[in-house]
């Protein structure tokens, strides 16, 4: 080994060192916030706030799904007609390389499964 790849990886080694002692301080944090119950309330906090954002949320889009039916339902046509493209694209590329593999050209590429629904 070099003297300049000694003294890379020296620093590189000093740089991990840091990034765990770091990582190690932090987790000391958390462990004492856990243990003063300040974690435990951030988190329900937390959860309280996200449960009542996704029942207005729920409740937006069910609103707005009423009032425009004709509009979700040409959604739910395009959505269902884009992923019926992506899907037959993937099988041609894999009956692609299927052939190719057979015909000895090796891609590279193992066989993949494709799973129509």
């Amino acid at each position: 080994m070099t003297e300049e790849e000694n003294t890379q990886s020296k620093s590189d080694n000093g740089r991990i060192e840091g990034l765990f002692s770091k990582l190690g301080k932090r987790l000391d944090e958390l462990m004492d916030k856990a243990r003063n119950g300040e974690l435990r309330s951030e988190v329900e906090g937390s959860i309280d706030e996200l449960k009542r954002t996704g029942a207005k949320l729920e409740d937006d889009f069910k609103d707005w799904k009423d009032r425009n039916q004709d509009r979700w339902k040409e959604t739910e046509d395009s959505m269902d007609r884009t992923a019926k493209i992506i899907r037959d694209g993937i099988k041609d590329i894999v009956d692609k390389v299927r052939q190719e593999s057979k015909k000895g050209k090796g891609s590279g590429v193992e066989d993949a499964e494709v799973v129509d629904d």
